[in-house]
């Protein structure tokens, strides 16, 4: 930064190409994956494998499992259409934020559970605000046809 100017934010991240085309190409059975309602403290490897294996219980309202003696309810929630979520990991995290920083996609998926404390998500979950945002975001950036006005 010049004359000593503090940074605007984070420094880039890539995406490195040939891992994309690798978790694309993957076949087998799609990876299952959570998201909780709760936040981690901890930003490092981690066996996650090995203290978190769910035994999910089908129920007619849904998944059910337990985490840490409470209940938790999910759903199945489904990417847009021509979408592709992808699954990412950063080998080594540079130390200063300014710097660029490169991960690896590991697996792609195109659905995930989302799990709910006692409740599942439901249609206002962020989650489900965030995944509607591609197609509003496509609309309003769309060609507008001028014999429509």
């Amino acid at each position: 930064m010049p004359d000593g100017a503090a940074s605007s934010g984070p420094g880039p991240i890539h995406v490195e190409p040939a891992s994309l085309r690798a978790a694309a190409a993957a076949g087998g059975p799609p990876t299952p994956l959570h998201l909780l309602p709760c936040e981690i403290q901890h930003d490092g490897p981690a066996a996650v494998s090995r203290f978190f294996s769910p035994a999910v219980r089908s129920t007619p309202k849904g998944p059910v499992v337990s985490f840490r003696g409470r209940s938790l309810q999910g759903e199945e929630v489904r990417l847009p259409p021509g979408y592709v979520g992808l699954v990412l990991r950063e080998a080594e995290r540079p130390p200063g934020q300014e710097e660029e920083r490169t991960v690896h996609a590991t697996t792609a998926f195109g659905s995930f559970t989302a799990w709910g404390l006692e409740t599942a998500p439901g249609p206002d979950a962020g989650i489900h605000g965030a995944l509607v945002w591609p197609g509003i975001a496509a609309a309003i950036h769309a060609a507008v046809d001028e014999a429509e006005q």
